[in-house]
Order: C-alpha cells, then structure tokens, then sequence
C-alpha cells in the first residue's frame, strides 16, 4: 500500500511538472509479462527448492498527455503497472515519450521509457533463510512499441510489446556458511487493452 501511495505522489507530481500539456486519453491494459532471472552463488552453493515463476500476469493504467503546440506526433505516457504470479508481486511506475505515425484508423508508436519499481516475494524461497529481501526496488529503462486502433470517436483499441531493463536484487542468507543473490534483469511484455479519448 506505501508503495502504491508513492506511486500516486510520483504521479501527481508528474502532472504537475507536466502541466503545460493535456490529458488526451486514459485506458486500461492487461497482458503477460516474462522476467529473466539468474542466480549467483556468493559463499558456497545454494540450491532453490523450485525455480522462480517467470510468467506474469499484467494490469495497467495509462494516461497519454500531448502538447500540439510542440509536435502532434510526439506525445508522452504515463502508467501504473501491477503483475503478479505464484511467486512474486511486481508494481512498477513508467513514463514514456513515443512518436506517433497515423495510418487511416490505426495509429503506430513507438519510443522510450523510464521508470522506478519494486519486486516483492510472496513467500520465502527457501523457508529457512536467515536473512531475506523480501522487497527489492530498482529504476527501469527500456523501449516499446504500439499500435492503436480507433473503434470510434472516443474510443481506441490499444495493443502494446515492451522491453524493460532492471536491476532487482534478492539476497539468500540461510546460514553462515551460504549466500546466494538472485537477479531479474529484464522483463519482456505484450499489453492488450481499450482507451477513452478526449
């Protein structure tokens, strides 16, 4: 829940810093996501019980802000994304800035974003650590790109592929004589969803 409050702070202040452009569209996504993970041994060699669930299951909401007066092709995002799986809980906070190219009724784009998130575990992987990150946090790079479909005046079919690049962090200390750190490294994702447009 803090984290979900400072998510809304990051996005209000967003907003803030942004004034001078308008909200031209707010939506909902859902979709899938894969993370890559690997695991590095520190002091001597430690053995999960389970591999760690790669596949999530994605929700996000997004709002399109534009400023015709600097590009009508240029346009900025901003979104709150929340994936979960058997494992673990991942929310995450993106802006990005895309160029748009129109073709009849769809909409092409694509372009770079940034972001700050956190990585939680639902459990602990060992059931005996010691010492455990139950929470990791980690800025966010990467590129998308997009299509967008309009059903009508207002509303418009959004479809969306993202790589993203991290740098979560979890550190297994089940005793003294063991220590191993499990790294997510990069998340692939392919959004589906539907926006309202003003």
């Amino acid at each position: 829940m803090k984290l979900l409050t400072k998510y809304t702070l990051l996005l209000f202040t967003t907003s803030v810093l942004l004034n001078a452009v308008e909200i031209s569209e707010v939506g909902l996504n859902i979709g899938i996501s894969s993370s890559s993970y690997t695991q590095e041994n520190k002091v001597g060699t430690l053995t999960l019980s389970n591999e760690p669930d790669e596949d999530f299951t994605n929700i996000a909401l997004y709002s399109t802000l534009s400023d015709k007066s600097i590009s009508e092709n240029i346009r900025a995002d901003i979104e709150l994304n929340y994936a979960t799986n058997s494992e673990f809980k991942h929310q995450y906070y993106l802006i990005g800035i895309n160029y748009y190219h129109n073709i009849d009724s769809y909409l092409l784009y694509g372009g770079l974003v940034l972001g700050y998130g956190q990585l939680s575990w639902h459990y602990d992987p060992l059931s005996r650590s010691k010492n455990i990150d139950e929470k990791t946090n980690s800025f966010i790079s990467g590129v998308q790109v997009g299509i967008k479909y309009n059903v009508s005046e207002r509303y418009v079919l959004n479809f969306i592929g993202r790589y993203l690049s991290h740098n979560y962090k979890t550190l297994l200390t089940p005793d003294d004589t063991l220590e191993s750190v499990v790294k997510h490294d990069s998340s692939t994702s392919f959004l589906f969803g539907i926006g309202y447009c003003f």
